[in-house]
């Protein structure tokens, strides 16, 4: 799943250029933002796909739909003080409207606030996916001051919002993970939020990622399902994510390393873990998929 990393403007090319020619399934959501996702913190300007609100173009994404709907699997915002700003009112409805227009789930990024959780949650409806769910970000943690789970979060769990990891290079914190699962709220998939920036840490991998949450406390199957299944519910492919006879053979195979293993978080705590998991083997749509090794190494971070 690709989350956002285009928007209106360059969703075309990048369908055209990444998506369709790719060894691996793809599936994108377009950005509200019509220039896509930003780098906001690796520039040199620290300037967010929705600073300017403007860029949150309705009619440009009625456009791209009506070319390439299809292949739009969703709606993603970024609804953080680095991507949005103080634009969180205006881009907020926005949103909501251009997910209902394409007929999608909305995925809402919460991190930093400007806005805060409980004024992003009130636009996220059953089906939609609220990403980042233990980052521990000042007004955008779903733990209030006093540690308790948020009333809205349990009131966007009641009514069917799904729950993403997207531990991505400052979203997860093993703090944070252990006081809300406690208190009820796991997961709905286990996912990486892998990019340039956290390829060689904190994240590394979907397998890395996937040992966290055994050293979490869930049963090996569980945390399997979590990251097959279940996510493939969320993004409403139930054909995806498991084995069945006339299906895609898709198929990742781990080898289990039942020994001690230190994990680190976004917070940089360190947890450790008895057992991680290492990729032998990795199919899609029937395809043998080898590893790429280019030869780059501090170059792959950027």
């Amino acid at each position: 799943m690709d989350c956002g990393s285009s928007g209106a403007a360059t969703l075309e090319g990048f369908l055209w250029h990444v998506v369709r020619p790719s060894r691996v399934r793809i599936l994108p959501m377009i950005n509200l933002s019509y220039i896509g996702l930003t780098a906001a913190g690796h520039l040199s300007m620290d300037v967010g796909e929705l600073h300017d609100w403007r860029f949150a173009d309705l009619r440009e994404i009625d456009r791209v739909h009506e070319a390439f709907g299809p292949e739009i699997h969703g709606v993603k915002l970024r609804a953080s003080n680095n991507a949005c700003g103080a634009n969180g009112p205006v881009v907020l409805p926005l949103a909501r409207e251009a997910a209902d227009r394409l007929g999608v789930p909305l995925m809402i990024h919460v991190g930093t606030a400007p806005p805060t959780i409980d004024e992003v949650l009130p636009f996220l409806r059953e089906g939609d996916i609220l990403a980042h769910i233990y980052n521990a970000s000042a007004g955008g943690s779903v733990l209030d001051g006093s540690g308790r789970l948020r009333p809205a979060v349990r009131e966007a769990m009641a009514r069917g919002v799904r729950m993403d990891v997207g531990h991505g290079g400052s979203s997860f914190s093993f703090r944070i993970a252990e006081r809300t699962m406690d208190q009820g709220l796991l997961p709905d998939a286990i996912s990486s939020d892998l990019h340039a920036h956290n390829i060689d840490g904190p994240a590394g991998s979907l397998p890395e990622v996937m040992a966290k949450f055994l050293a979490l406390g869930l049963p090996l199957i569980e945390v399997l399902r979590l990251a097959t299944v279940s996510p493939a519910a969320v993004i409403r492919r139930p054909d995806l994510g498991r084995l069945q006879v006339g299906g895609e053979a898709d198929l990742a195979v781990f080898r289990l390393e039942e020994r001690g293993v230190d994990l680190v978080d976004c917070e940089g705590a360190v947890r450790r873990g008895s057992s991680s998991l290492h990729n032998v083997l990795t199919v899609c749509r029937g395809r043998v998929l080898e590893s790429v090794e280019d030869g780059r190494t501090e170059g792959r971070r950027h």
